[in-house]
């Protein structure tokens, strides 16, 4: 059942504007902290600790590269992340957008293949691991540029293949499946590294990151313990897309600056909405930015925002 109407703009999902910090900064990696209360209904993300009352499977009719079904046995919906992993079964998979699953129900769901070698029929009654790593804004922004054109599943299929060939190549990872896994493996020791310069913040529920002195993206969830959750595994996509540009200066953003992204991003108007489960999926963008919101019970539980290069600073 979905939750509420559409309203002029996202900040109208907001229980409260969320306070920016001062960004940690790692090579070519700004990340600014975004504060908040967290009095938004509570939810469980696919994290280890939900382990025990979600299963991701293959279709049981079935399997097919681009569905997967999550069972929610627990009594709490569950958040899936864009981009987050998913390992294991016939072959590795990446939640293609971010889904709330209602609790004690199934839920067939888009995924993308990243681990385009392998089809292992052997393993096709194993269920998946929800991985500690989500893409980063790269590929996620492909995703969100894909959805917004009207690109099939097919072709958007393609471009993430295409997208960890060339995550493979750069980071020069032997991989016979090529697996992006394989390459957040290859890179673990220089991003744990990363991770132990930016830590989570007390009352963090979000971040708004650039990379090289650009903005690439936004997310935001409605709860501290949910971001704390969330914080490593989306550090680690963010971390490895900064690592291909290792010989590149450290340009940080001004605050007046992310200042006004945020401001940008919490102003864009609504222009439609769709099913995400347990709640309502908003659509909002702006000149270079377009963003998606799950709004359950009238609050706004998860957003991500993701920038084009061309339009911010």
């Amino acid at each position: 059942m979905m939750d509420a109407a559409p309203v002029a703009t996202l900040r109208a999902y907001l229980s409260a504007t969320p306070r920016l910090e001062e960004p940690d900064v790692c090579r070519s990696l700004s990340v600014f902290p975004l504060l908040g209360a967290g009095t938004a209904p509570a939810i469980v993300t696919a994290s280890r600790r939900a382990e025990s009352t979600i299963v991701v499977r293959e279709l049981p009719d079935g399997a097919v590269v681009n569905r997967v079904r999550i069972d929610n046995l627990g009594d709490t919906p569950v958040l899936l992340y864009e981009g987050q992993e998913l390992r294991g079964a016939r072959q590795d998979r990446i939640v293609e957008r971010s889904v709330l699953v209602p609790p004690g129900s199934s839920l067939d769901v888009s995924v993308l293949c990243v681990e385009e070698k392998r089809w292992d029929a052997r393993r096709a009654h194993e269920a998946f691991s929800p991985g500690d790593r989500i893409a980063g804004a790269q590929l996620r922004t492909t995703m969100s540029r894909a959805r917004s054109t009207g690109a099939s599943i097919g072709q958007t299929q393609d471009l993430a293949w295409s997208h960890v060939r060339e995550r493979v190549s750069s980071h020069r990872t032997p991989t016979p499946t090529m697996s992006l896994s394989h390459v957040f493996d290859a890179r673990a020791e220089l991003l744990e590294n990363v991770a132990a310069r930016i830590p989570v913040r007390p009352r963090q529920i979000g971040a708004l990151v650039a990379v090289g002195g650009r903005f690439v993206s936004l997310d935001l969830v409605s709860s501290p313990v949910a971001w704390s959750e969330l914080h490593r595994p989306l550090l680690a996509g963010h971390a490895l897309d900064a690592l291909e540009r290792p010989n590149e200066a450290p340009s940080t953003p001004s605050m007046r600056d992310a200042a006004r992204v945020l401001s940008t991003i919490l102003s864009c108007p609504v222009h439609g909405t769709s099913s995400a489960g347990a709640g309502l999926r908003v659509h909002a963008a702006a000149p270079g930015i377009d963003v998606s919101a799950i709004v359950w019970r009238d609050v706004a539980v998860q957003l991500v925002a993701h920038l084009t290069c061309e339009e911010t600073p």
